[in-house]
């Protein structure tokens, strides 16, 4: 009974992954074109942790999106840290509408005089889109952070933390112009805290032309969110230009 089980399981597998050309067909594992951006954003954080203390932030990213495979990098820097994220996406499209694969994200943020981190981030991804009208995703990391806190000039002590990382995002496209993204999650592209932080976000884009695309985004970052002590530790709006290619 036990090895009719076992056979009963191959042959399933085999049947859907191998013998269903249904299965096959509907299935994409690369697409030999890709579509892509590079943004260029001015912005302000407005840091409630500092009696409102506002500091604007420059940003340039670069995007390739070759639908299965998605490829981000860039930078922001500001009075007193510099950052530096890649963003790297594998998922293969099944039926038309949904993408299952592997996220990885690693993040450099130097603090001027004070540390110097390095994050990185590896998990897994989930879309449901229909195409050009609506997409969700889902990206769930295991979290590793390294911190090199500055004692002085010479010397620094290092800290280490396995943690979790969760994003979701709706997304929204009217007419092949305007765009809406919601998102909320425990990171940004250029901030990585703890899973306690999360950020909600607000982004509106749209096309101009073929070739050219403006929007705006706005943040809120909760400090101990899922504590009685939650606070708003910050409010970011930031303003865009995209050059698609």
């Amino acid at each position: 009974m036990k090895k009719f089980f076992w056979f009963l399981i191959f042959f399933s597998f085999y049947y859907f992954v191998f013998a269903n050309n249904c299965f096959a067909k509907n299935v994409n594992f690369f697409t030999n074109q890709f579509n892509g951006f590079v943004q260029s954003g001015m912005g302000f954080d407005i840091d409630f942790e500092n009696l409102g203390d506002v500091s604007p932030r420059y940003s340039l990213v670069a995007d390739f999106d070759f639908k299965e495979l998605n490829v981000l990098g860039g930078f922001e820097f500001n009075k007193e840290k510099i950052d530096f994220t890649t963003d790297v996406i594998y998922a293969p499209t099944f039926f038309d509408c949904v993408q299952i694969g592997a996220h990885s994200i690693f993040h450099l943020n130097y603090t001027c005089d004070y540390f110097f981190d390095t994050d990185l981030l590896n998990g897994i991804f989930a879309k449901y889109f229909l195409e050009e009208k609506f997409f969700v995703a889902l990206s769930i990391f295991h979290f590793y952070k390294i911190s090199n806190i500055l004692i002085s000039d010479k010397d620094f002590f290092t800290l280490t933390n396995n943690n979790l990382a969760v994003k979701a995002q709706l997304g929204f496209c009217f007419f092949r112009k305007l765009n809406i993204l919601l998102a909320v999650g425990s990171y940004s592209l250029f901030e990585y805290f703890l899973f306690i932080s999360p950020n909600f976000d607000v982004q509106v884009s749209y096309k101009i032309t073929d070739f050219f695309e403006v929007g705006l985004n706005y943040r809120s970052q909760y400090i101990d969110f899922f504590t009685l002590s939650a606070n708003l530790n910050k409010d970011s709006a930031s303003a865009f230009a995209r050059f698609l290619f």
